[in-house]
């Protein structure tokens, strides 16, 4: 946490935001980034994990902030590793949990934000990675975010 603390306000005005990705499980990194955050965004999967592991999730978050006294705010839910459109079984499958993760984060307390826009899953981010080159930009919706039929 002490490295964080001295790096971000020598960024000064040079970032807007400040993205720290952080694993899924909780670890001294995670308590640091919480701990450093304004704002916490979380990354789901459309499935049945989430919906089982997001009440548990916030549950932690509570813990995590009174003990801690982290006073970062959930951001919303946003939604990744979604099937493109032309993987149409996968697709209609993620489809079908969108809604039903929606209303768990609004029965949250507070209630939790799902954003309308969704991170499409592509072989080019792990290839990317694997290769150690930056992901290509492109235009194409296939490769962009796109969003399912979710209302913001």
């Amino acid at each position: 946490m002490s490295r964080i603390k001295k790096w971000l306000p020598r960024t000064g005005d040079a970032y807007e935001h400040v993205t720290i990705d952080c694993p899924p499980s909780i670890s001294s990194v995670s308590l640091a980034a919480l701990k450093a955050a304004d704002k916490i965004l979380v990354p789901m999967t459309a499935d049945q994990f989430s919906l089982h592991g997001l009440p548990l999730l916030m549950k932690a978050l509570k813990e995590y902030k009174k003990v801690l006294d982290i006073k970062a705010k959930v951001a919303g839910v946003v939604l990744s590793m979604f099937p493109p459109a032309r993987d149409a079984v996968q697709r209609a499958k993620a489809e079908r949990y969108v809604k039903e993760i929606s209303d768990l984060c609004a029965a949250q307390k507070p209630a939790v934000r799902c954003l309308a826009a969704v991170i499409s899953r592509n072989e080019a981010y792990r290839d990317s990675f694997e290769r150690n080159e930056p992901l290509p930009f492109s235009s194409d919706p296939e490769h962009a975010l796109s969003s399912p039929s979710l209302k913001p």
